[in-house]
């Protein structure tokens, strides 16, 4: 490629000597491009590039977003117990390297957020710790939750699954013990385990159910 630009009359050498100050430097690319064009290529060059966006920091909100799950599902309000307001100044207090005022404004837009702020991780912890380790009517009552709030269409579809495999159990196997999580609500309710516990009662209750569901 040199020896073709060599050939083409282009001498590497005429953009002269770099140095030995900025200053020479700037003087020569005046000289060959002209005042306006140095300075707004200085400009776009030396502009500060914006850095990553720094992401909601929820890894310190998470022990409170635990605590406000624990709460609720022993029946208390956890909103109500803690304000967001306490929870931006413990944060705030504990972070001592940074503007008090600003962290404590960033935390509590964080937590008031309509669409994924406090409640919004506060009932989807709860969603996931009631699958199998609570009582099932608490499971629903935190989809209702997220299902009532904006951004809710996975939910609605989620409340929706979760009320059909309840009402097949209630159907197939009457009211459930209250004590049943919704995991056992689903297993219950799955086509098998229904066939089976139904010829575990006896055939004449497997033929009613054949019978009552299309089987001919």
């Amino acid at each position: 490629m040199a020896q073709n630009a060599l050939a083409a009359g282009f001498d590497p050498n005429s953009f002269g000597l770099v140095g030995p100050t900025v200053d020479d430097d700037l003087r020569r690319a005046i000289t060959r491009y002209g005042a306006d064009a140095v300075r707004e290529a200085a400009k776009r060059l030396t502009k500060k590039r914006q850095g990553r966006k720094k992401l909601p920091d929820w890894s310190e909100l998470r022990p409170f977003i635990e605590a406000d799950a624990a709460a609720w599902l022993e029946g208390r309000d956890p909103f109500s117990e803690l304000s967001n307001y306490a929870i931006a100044k413990q944060i705030a207090d504990a972070n001592r390297g940074h503007d008090h005022a600003s962290t404590m404004s960033r935390i509590q837009r964080k937590l008031r957020a309509k669409s994924h702020g406090r409640r919004w991780f506060v009932f989807v912890t709860i969603w996931q710790k009631t699958e199998s380790l609570h009582p099932f009517a608490l499971h629903l009552r935190a989809l209702e939750e997220l299902a009532a709030m904006p951004g809710r269409e996975p939910w609605n579809d989620l409340l929706a699954t979760a009320q059909g495999k309840l009402n097949d159990y209630i159907r197939w196997h009457g009211e459930p013990d209250p004590k049943l999580t919704m995991a056992e609500v689903v297993e219950g309710a799955t086509p098998r385990n229904v066939l089976a516990s139904l010829a575990a009662n006896g055939s004449g209750g497997l033929l009613s159910f054949l019978s009552n569901n299309g089987s001919h």
